[in-house]
């Protein structure tokens, strides 16, 4: 067996070839994914074909249980189907958000923070988009920890050139994040 990250064990090609049943041992899964290790099922039924990695019920528990979703998460270290340094990585993705900074140029959407209040901008020259944008309020130091999320109307900001959302945490405690849609987002003073 391979030594995985927690302490938890992996198991390894060979013995995956050896494996002839249709269905893991108790407490083991088949975490399946794709050509660009994106997590797309967790299992306890060994499929026919696909790209996978055996492991226990432990490393996986928290995506059975919905406390987690496998689809925010890719499958690192597994190069045509090889362990690399025989250890199994699972790292968050955040290619689609961007984590909402300060900016000293004028950024398409604005936040800023006054009265205990999120308050966003959007750029006056920004006009014609209907839908929602989502925001995460997430630990600036645990960006996997979820505090709160919320959509804003693109209709709604566009008219009134402002939202406001209340604030229910300290600031300095947290980050925001933007599902892209705008090329630029920025913390501002106001």
């Amino acid at each position: 067996m391979n030594q995985g990250i927690e302490g938890i064990d992996f198991i390894g090609e060979e013995e995956h070839r050896r494996t002839s049943t249709m269905f893991a041992a108790p407490n083991m899964f088949y975490v399946y994914y794709d050509d660009n290790h994106n997590i797309y099922s967790i299992t306890n039924e060994k499929k026919d074909s696909g790209n996978f990695v055996e492991t226990t019920e432990t490393l996986v528990k928290d995506f059975l249980e919905g406390r987690k979703d496998y689809k925010n998460f890719k499958v690192k270290g597994v190069g045509n189907k090889q362990l690399v340094e025989n250890k199994i990585y699972v790292n968050s993705v955040y290619k689609d958000f961007s984590v909402i900074t300060p900016c000293e140029s004028t950024p398409e959407l604005a936040v800023s923070i006054k009265d205990s209040k999120i308050i966003f901008k959007i750029n006056p020259d920004i006009t014609g988009y209907s839908g929602n944008l989502q925001f995460f309020i997430v630990d600036k130091n645990d960006y996997n920890c979820l505090l709160e999320t919320f959509d804003i109307n693109l209709e709604d900001i566009q008219l009134h050139g402002s939202v406001e959302k209340p604030l229910n945490y300290n600031f300095e405690n947290i980050a925001i994040i933007a599902k892209n849609f705008f090329n630029s987002y920025g913390i501002v003073n106001d």
